[in-house]
């Protein structure tokens, strides 16, 4: 959101100036005056005036390139646009259009020649809203809106196809709540939420479409640490994961709804599963346990068929196939014989 500053003083500067040259006594016949700002012996200022002495435009080259990197343009003695080349690359790139001595409106260019930015301004001179294309394809996709130059909205065109499909607002010039139309159907599917210092807090989310929420991200200081899921669209979000340096740790399934995980399912660093524990009767207790990242066995059952905390069967696994098993039918925490 960059645009040149013209302070006030000097805008005013620029235009009492062309209106104290139309006073100035000098043979009109010629039209043309050479000033030499910097005293350098060469002119590098033109003031270019009508038949009648009325100054038209000032063009300036301060680095004698013989190109007019500034020109600023009169009508009728008062300056109405100021075209500026401020890359000194011998093409204008930024117009200011001045109306009753204000500034009301300020174009910049790409290299091209299309414009990329557009800033408008109010009355007191303040910024009101400024419009770029930041893909350079010739379309205003970002639009920024102000008050008292404070940003307070914008709206982007994210796929150029010139409709807008996210909106976000500020408070304290950093987001606020950003919402999302990712199918463009006329339905917000996106929600997100940011703290007082513009940080990312939760994105809730409508991945199938269907008008309802079913995928909710949590984050602290911008960083995901937990996800909620709604696997079966009814408004129940019975998948819970746990994030630890973006990686998921932990996930807890709730397979019958009652609040408590049945399942909880535990990932190594490679997110590979190590250990899934399981509530098969929903009870609260977990009586099966099963190893994943044992380095001789595919997979290691154990069961608490009792709920003692006393594992009472114990299944070792290759591939699919079941090739030992350990029994304590007494509970005694030793393998029968």
């Amino acid at each position: 959101m960059k645009f040149l500053k013209i302070s006030m003083p000097i805008l005013a500067g620029i235009i009492g100036a062309g209106m104290c040259l139309i006073q100035a006594q000098t043979a009109w016949a010629d039209r043309i005056i050479k000033k030499d700002l910097d005293h350098d012996g060469l002119s590098d200022q033109l003031l270019i005036y009508n038949d009648a002495g009325v100054i038209q435009r000032v063009e300036t080259d301060a680095d004698h390139d013989g190109h007019a990197e500034r020109v600023q343009i009169y009508r009728e003695g008062r300056l109405v646009r100021l075209e500026q080349d401020t890359d000194s690359n011998g093409k204008t790139d930024c117009i200011d259009y001045i109306k009753n001595q204000k500034r009301i409106c300020q174009k910049k260019f790409g290299p091209r020649g299309n414009p990329v930015q557009v800033t408008f301004f109010t009355d007191k001179g303040m910024i009101s809203q400024i419009k770029k294309d930041t893909t350079g394809n010739g379309q205003f996709d970002t639009r920024y809106y102000f008050k008292d130059e404070k940003l307070v909205s914008c709206e982007k065109d994210t796929n150029g196809n010139g409709r807008t499909d996210v909106w976000t607002s500020f408070k304290n010039q950093v987001p606020a709540i950003q919402k999302q139309d990712k199918n463009e159907d006329g339905i917000m599917d996106y929600f997100a939420a940011f703290d007082q210092n513009g940080h990312i807090q939760v994105i809730r989310e409508d991945t199938d479409k269907n008008g309802k929420i079913d995928y909710i991200r949590y984050f602290r200081n911008s960083e995901q640490y937990r996800t909620e899921r709604d696997t079966d669209h009814d408004g129940f979000f019975e998948s819970v994961s746990f994030i630890k340096n973006h990686l998921i740790v932990k996930t807890k399934i709730d397979k019958n709804k009652d609040g408590r995980p049945d399942i909880i399912i535990f990932f190594d660093r490679n997110r590979k599963k190590k250990k899934l524990e399981w509530d098969s009767d929903f009870d609260g207790y977990f009586e099966t346990t099963q190893i994943y990242d044992d380095p001789e066995w595919t997979m290691i059952v154990c069961q608490d068929t009792n709920a003692d905390k006393i594992t009472d069967i114990r299944s070792f696994y290759k591939g699919q196939v079941l090739m030992r098993r350990e029994l304590d039918d007494n509970s005694d925490g030793k393998i029968d014989g």
